[in-house]
């Protein structure tokens, strides 16, 4: 297929579009002949586009533009109405001060690479803000079934919170830090390392296997709900974000910063 072609393609794409957005119609109108059929439109505009490419550059931007408002509106929507359940989860961990003028929800898979690198992060952010950062942590082991143990770890981390919440951002972080996978033994001895009761952590896992589950298929419906189906995500300040952004997560924290 050569350049001609699939620029013709293209434009015919772009042309469907146009023409279903009413743009057609405002050719029409400048047109003497009211009755000019729309196949008549459709050549001109297509015409117009070959003649200039430049202008196809424009109409392909202003329909990306036009579909990242669509998105970001039904984003800010799905937001608003998961608001409950993202913030006030009363079985989700959370880390920092109630007060805080930024507020970070975190999907996160503790198999997840990504995570790991957005996890470094965190801490920092942590560390280095006290009073300032609050941090729910949404357990979302999709990768359960590709990477050993990553429900595992979730139930234990699940637990810990549960009963020993002093010891969790500690149990977080060494899960987030560990190389390669999980089983039974390296979350016990990750768990020992931080403090944690390893014996109170299992019977808590056990007592309560049913409740941790039916929350992670909580979780996993309401980051459907999202459109989340990969981690990490964030929802930082109520602005969703995908992927290990911490350049995004830290601009929108500066923001934060700035209005308070």
């Amino acid at each position: 297929m050569n350049l001609s072609t699939v620029q013709t393609l293209i434009i015919s794409a772009v042309i469907s579009v146009i023409l279903s957005f009413g743009a057609a119609f405002t050719v029409l109108k400048t047109n003497t002949k009211k009755e000019q059929p729309i196949e008549e439109a459709s050549a001109y505009v297509k015409k117009a586009l070959l003649n200039d490419p430049e202008m196809l550059e424009d109409v392909i931007a202003a329909l990306q533009a036009a579909r990242e408002m669509q998105e970001l509106s039904s984003s800010r929507n799905a937001l608003e109405s998961a608001g409950p359940a993202l913030f006030n989860d009363s079985r989700d961990a959370v880390v920092g001060s109630p007060d805080a003028s930024f507020v970070l929800v975190e999907f996160y898979d503790y198999n997840c690479g990504y995570c790991k690198m957005a996890a470094k992060w965190t801490k920092e952010l942590l560390e280095n803000n006290s009073g300032k950062v609050r941090i729910i942590y949404k357990e979302f082991p999709v990768l359960e079934g590709r990477a050993p143990g990553s429900q595992e770890a979730s139930l234990a981390s699940m637990a810990v919170w549960q009963k020993q919440p002093e010891t969790f951002k500690k149990f977080h972080y060494a899960l987030m830090g560990n190389d390669g996978g999980f089983d039974s033994a390296r979350i016990n001895e990750l768990a020992a390392n931080s403090g944690v009761d390893v014996q109170i952590m299992r019977a808590t896992m056990q007592t309560n296997d049913s409740a941790f589950k039916t929350h992670l298929q909580e979780t996993m419906m309401l980051a459907r709900s999202l459109n989340i189906d990969g981690t990490p995500a964030f929802i930082a300040n109520g602005i969703l974000v995908h992927g290990a952004d911490t350049d995004k997560l830290q601009q929108i924290f500066e923001a934060s910063q700035e209005e308070s």
